[in-house]
């Protein structure tokens, strides 16, 4: 991996244990994951749960509209 980066020119980041707001879009998409799909499904395989991760992940990349914080509605 480090052969790769250092071929294409790209830097890391190290974000240190316990820190995460030092990267926040992970952090959220992670707490999402958990949230809708991980606390609420009970996989019975390997196949099954990647099916329902990846109906997650397309729904959260490519479906779900995009609020911006400015205009969203806070109930």
């Amino acid at each position: 991996m480090s052969k790769w980066l250092t071929e294409y020119r790209i830097d890391t980041e190290f974000i240190y244990p316990g820190k995460p707001w030092q990267n926040g879009l992970d952090e959220s998409f992670n707490g999402k994951l958990r949230d809708e799909c991980l606390n609420m499904e009970w996989f019975r395989s390997r196949t099954e749960a990647r099916i329902i991760t990846e109906a997650l992940r397309n729904h959260y990349n490519d479906e779900r509209p995009y609020v911006e914080p400015s205009r969203a509605v806070i109930l």
